[in-house]
């Protein structure tokens, strides 16, 4: 493990004429980047692995395959909880199947389908996780069978709409999303279709308020209070809040945190409870980033700096008002960190177990590369990478912390409130639609 390093980053700069400070934080370096958190077992060693895949990106598709996969492999050789999927025709025979092989060969496969150029590690992996068995007919038919799985879930994905990667689209009419000045990196979406949902299942999005009403109003003027690059009103901590939150992936930070968690509490059912919760967590959190961003598509809702800069009725037009951080590159509604962050700890909440009490949230460096430059589709918000590391916030809960994630991109500048709340009811649908798949078999 890397030596704790006490870091000071300062930035500032230079907007209508007025130096602005943007950084002024004391943080602790937890790990180096190359070097994860401990695994919890035998599960969890992979999604570190597939989280490493990334890039630094989210790699919120490929985790959720590779879980559901990994939990299907387990309970095929150990039937316990109902499978993400129903054995395909060509399925071997689970008989006499070593679980821990199954587990390690349906993971490999995932990654090898998926992250070709990295078979090297993956392969050194599958190895170190057989060591730990006899070589021998069960182990081979453990092997033999969770790499059917693995395949089987990679295949089943084929064509779920990754590719069709398009830009959001531009538009100068009034209240739609535009482009911004000082955004960042592309504005691409796909039509990647959900894990927990049926493509053409009605969540019944409610649209972001009427320009003309008085809780939009009330919300540009919160934004414009709090949000903005030289405000009186915002406090040092909500400013650090904003920061910290920006610049990093909350979607790695809640896998992480599972994790984490799992090593901690480790659960009454060992690796067939750790592999049904990683795998709900996975596909809730890829749930999150897929139906947050069709709703961006479908509202296709303006940010905050065209908004106050553009004026509407009854809202006072100030050409020169800029967001405290940068905009992100697509639209407004609703914010993807406050979905993430919702979903993240809604569904740690519903596996977990009741309330887990004061929780240390680790921040992962989110990647550079923009959405556009990504082959299988958008990574998870595409916020520049201006954090060294990896760093803590400890809260009192995980609520706590979701609340601070979400009340944080207000503070920002890059969303309005309405935006956060349809985060909130999109985070809960999200976690109680993975919360109760897979249930134990009757």
């Amino acid at each position: 493990m890397a030596a704790s390093v006490m870091l000071v980053c300062a930035r500032a700069r230079k907007q209508a004429g007025t130096i602005v400070l943007l950084l002024a934080l004391l943080v602790v370096v937890l790990l180096s980047p190359a070097e994860p958190a401990a695994a919890a077992d035998d599960v969890t060693e992979w999604s570190e692995l597939a989280d490493v895949y990334g890039d630094g990106l989210s790699n919120w598709r490929t985790l959720a395959i590779m879980h559901q996969a990994v939990h299907d492999a387990l309970n095929a050789a150990l039937p316990t909880y109902e499978r993400w999927a129903a054995p395909t025709a060509d399925e071997p025979s689970a008989e006499g199947a070593l679980p821990g092989a199954a587990i390690a060969a349906a993971a490999a496969q995932v990654l090898r389908m998926l992250h070709p150029s990295r078979a090297n590690d993956t392969d050194r992996l599958l190895q170190r996780a057989l060591e730990r068995y006899s070589a021998g007919k069960a182990r081979q038919a453990g092997v033999t069978l969770g790499s059917a799985i693995g395949r089987a879930a990679v295949e089943r994905r084929d064509h779920d709409g990754r590719g069709d990667i398009r830009p959001f689209a531009s538009s100068t009419e009034i209240g739609r999303w535009a482009r911004t000045p000082q955004e960042y990196g592309g504005s691409n979406t796909t039509s990647t279709r959900p894990f927990l949902f049926s493509s053409d299942e009605a969540l019944h999005a409610p649209p972001p308020p009427p320009l003309e009403s008085d809780v939009y109003r009330r919300s540009v003027d919160e934004v414009r209070g709090l949000g903005g690059a030289d405000v009186a009103d915002r406090t040092e901590a909500q400013t650090h809040a904003a920061i910290f939150w920006a610049y990093q992936s909350s979607q790695r930070g809640y896998v992480h945190l599972a994790i984490r968690l799992l090593a901690e509490q480790p659960q009454p059912g060992g690796a067939l409870d750790h592999a049904r919760i990683m795998s709900q967590v996975t596909s809730a959190l890829a749930d999150s980033a897929i139906l947050a961003w069709r709703e961006k598509e479908q509202f296709a809702f303006w940010r905050p700096v065209t908004a106050i800069r553009t004026g509407s009725p009854g809202v006072i037009a100030d050409p020169g008002w800029l967001p405290f951080l940068e905009t992100p590159p697509f639209p407004e509604y609703p914010s993807g960190h406050a979905a993430d962050c919702y979903t993240g700890s809604a569904i740690l909440l519903a596996t977990l177990g009741g309330e887990l009490g004061s929780i240390t949230y680790v921040a992962q460096a989110s990647g550079e590369s923009p959405l556009d430059s990504l082959p299988v589709g958008m990574g998870q918000h595409g916020q520049p990478n201006n954090m060294i590391g990896r760093f803590e916030r400890r809260f009192p809960s995980l609520d706590a912390a979701a609340h601070e994630c979400a009340e944080s991109r207000i503070w920002a500048g890059a969303h309005f409130r309405p935006g956060i709340e349809e985060a909130y009811r999109l985070g809960r649908l999200i976690a109680a639609r993975a919360a109760g798949a897979v249930p134990p078999i009757k």
